[in-house]
């Protein structure tokens, strides 16, 4: 039974909405003044800034509006693997995910809820469950405003006692409802406003907006001064002033002719512009708020030194910053109050980002990973399948490396005078070529030997730190226990990043050398001595090591949000959760020393060639030129890339993709993970 049948006065509760409301509840007038000073009165005020606040309510309705209009998915779990439920077998077991009860949609639901939740820190939701107890079967909204929140010793447990309009209170337990909050340090039970902050800037700007309202009444001039060297009795003082009123006062009468008789003079008070400069106040006040609040000015109309650029930073900026936590936030709550009442199987609900355009990029970069990832061995397509909740399929365990190498078909080649192998192809190969690939390719090979070692013992370290946290918390009891672990992945960054710039610095200073050495006529000149491009490397070292480092964190953040989030759902121990902790990590030292390898072996070769580009440009060399791998692990694209030359500054097309060099990033990962590739160039004749 829900609320309104609790009560039994439904009907009355709209019959009370439409003819008994007072003139406060209609009131605009959202300040109390005491004492000359303006002031919040209750959480109705907040309520009401949506109302009648234009940045109020267009930050909130950006922020309503993004996450109800998200639809929903559900995994369920099938044979140990979460798999994604069709959308009527969704609505069949779970009604009110389309229609939350009645009167409202699931859509109007989320949206409203997300109002309350910015304007006063929370929102409650009624969960109605069926006649047999064992589901969720309707969601009703209950305004926080109306709610007073108590602790009953007796059940142990927080009570909401809700007040309707005719006065009636209810009173329903914790497990009776859904409630999502934002943290507030001065309270033990209600959330904080995301508008709080502000209150100081909005009512400044509620006494800038009354004067400057009274300034433009009054004909957008203050009042003069009527003067008169005669004695005025008291009657005809009153009767001047009330005719002046009548006559020339407010805006309509404005720049009207005035008629003075018994030898008064109008002096009038000039205003200085700066008084009627509210347009600076206004905006700080703006700012203030979309801050607060989390809102790009973009977002809400204001395109002021707006490009299409960082329209597109600042939306992806709102999404990651703003929704993505509200989002998690609601997720926690539906699983932890509302999906775990059905136990008949485990269940996950989520919001479907997948089609948000804002972040397009990260599911674009993880799919070409997930490409690479296949392309290269390390997972079959069944097992990136199984990751998105996706069913498997007859073909996904083939080895699609099978196929790659079929389609190049080389021939072997042997010199035997030198006793070198390489590959002969539609695509010329040389020689010449080979001894420049030897070369680049031993020593990367050495600082691949030097560095995966310390880049295994980085990931045990992190791994013994969150193993440590967990065994701390002892179990996982809240959403705020695994934020809390997630956190330990940054303990050691600054590690992480000295690790990093290290290993890419040997590689730049490593391609520059090798750079030279292509060249038996060039002396040596150390990087310093050339001032332009030392700049331009040491550039790229801190920007380069600092994206790596960001991939890294945010791609075990990712798996360990996953695998903390199912086994808190699924109420697992903490060997289990060590387990699936341990699982992130790569708990093998063979798979430590996999991921370890692709981060050494890909950023080596990569900085190595960024730094043999460095040395030919500052050569002054015109061309450069692609040398493909010289085996059967290459990629085909970059096979039928070998040989190419473009002009210095150009970039390389490979498989319809721009890259500077061997190893650019903007190759994205299905280019450059794990690749071996080089380039050469030669000097002007």
């Amino acid at each position: 039974m829900g609320f309104w049948q609790k009560i039994n006065i439904f009907k009355g509760e709209k019959a009370i909405q439409k003819t008994s409301r007072t003139k406060e509840d209609f009131s605009h007038n959202i300040f109390d003044e005491e004492g000359g000073s303006a002031t919040f009165v209750n959480a109705k005020d907040f309520l009401n800034l949506y109302k009648i606040h234009p940045w109020i309510y267009s930050s909130i309705f950006s922020i309503s509006t993004a996450i109800s209009q998200l639809p929903i998915t559900i995994k369920e779990l099938k044979d140990g693997k979460y798999v994604v439920m069709e959308e009527e077998e969704i609505i069949t077991i779970f009604p009110f995910f389309r229609k939350a009860n009645p009167d409202t949609s699931w859509s109007e639901l989320i949206e409203k809820s997300v109002i309350y939740l910015e304007l006063l820190g929370e929102f409650i939701w009624e969960i109605v469950l069926t006649q047999k107890k064992d589901a969720p079967a309707e969601l009703y909204n209950l305004r926080p405003d109306r709610i007073k929140i108590d602790y009953s010793k007796i059940n142990k447990e927080r009570i909401y006692n809700y007040s309707s309009f005719s006065g009636r209170e209810v009173t329903f337990l914790a497990s009776e409802v859904l409630h999502i909050s934002h943290p507030n340090p001065l309270s033990d039970f209600k959330g904080q406003s995301a508008i709080e902050p502000t209150a100081v800037s909005l009512i400044a700007d509620f006494y800038a907006k009354s004067y400057n309202q009274s300034f433009f009444k009054n004909s957008a001039r203050l009042s003069g001064v009527l003067n008169t060297e005669q004695e005025l009795s008291d009657d005809g003082f009153t009767r001047v002033k009330t005719e002046w009123k009548r006559l020339y006062s407010g805006t309509g009468k404005a720049h009207g002719v005035a008629v003075l008789d018994k030898g008064l003079k109008y002096d009038t008070i000039q205003v200085a512009p700066k008084d009627t400069e509210f347009q600076e106040s206004g905006k700080n006040t703006r700012e203030e708020i979309l801050a607060s609040i989390g809102v790009p000015p973009v977002l809400v109309g204001v395109l002021e030194d707006a490009s299409y650029a960082n329209a597109l930073i600042q939306s992806r900026l709102f999404w990651e910053n703003t929704i993505l936590p509200r989002l998690h936030k609601i997720e926690f709550g539906i699983n932890d109050k509302i999906i775990s009442i059905k136990k008949d199987k485990k269940r996950l609900f989520s919001f479907d980002i997948s089609n948000v355009r804002a972040l397009k990029d990260d599911l674009e970069i993880q799919a070409k990973i997930d490409n690479s990832y296949v392309r290269m061995g390390v997972h079959t397509i069944n097992e990136v399948r199984a990751t998105q909740g996706l069913p498997a399929v007859a073909w996904g365990d083939e080895d699609p490396r099978i196929k790659m190498t079929s389609q190049v078909q080389p021939t072997e080649k042997r010199d035997e005078g030198s006793g070198s192998f390489f590959l002969t192809s539609k695509t010329r190969r040389d020689e010449n070529d080979f001894e420049v690939w030897k070369a680049f390719i031993g020593v990367g090979e050495k600082l691949e030997k030097e560095y995966i070692p310390k880049w295994v013992s980085l990931f045990e370290k992190q791994e013994q730190a969150v193993l440590y946290k967990i065994e701390l918390l002892e179990k996982i009891t809240s959403q705020a226990d695994i934020e809390d672990i997630e956190k330990t992945i940054k303990i050691g960054r600054n590690a992480f990043v000295s690790l990093a710039k290290k290993m890419i610095n040997v590689s730049v200073e490593n391609g520059w050398l090798l750079a030279e050495k292509e060249e038996e006529t060039i002396k040596h000149i150390t990087i310093e001595k050339q001032s332009d491009s030392f700049q331009d490397i040491t550039d790229y070292i801190s920007t380069q090591a600092g994206w790596l480092i960001k991939q890294i964190e945010e791609t075990t953040r990712s798996r360990l949000r996953k695998e903390l989030t199912e086994s808190y759902n699924l109420g697992e121990s903490i060997d289990k959760i060590r387990a699936r902790v341990q699982g992130v990590f790569e708990g093998t030292v063979r798979e430590k020393k996999y991921r370890a390898e692709n981060i050494a072996r890909t950023e080596i070769i990569g900085s190595s060639n960024r730094g043999k580009l460095m040395r030919y440009k500052a050569m002054d060399n015109p061309t450069k030129t692609w040398i493909a791998t010289f085996d059967d692990r290459v990629r085909p694209s970059h096979l039928q890339a070998n040989n190419q030359t473009v002009l210095i500054d150009d970039d390389f097309a490979i498989g319809g993709v721009k890259m500077e060099y061997p190893g650019d990033p903007k190759g994205g990962a299905e280019n450059v993970c794990q690749c071996r590739c080089t380039m050469r160039s030669r000097q002007r004749r």
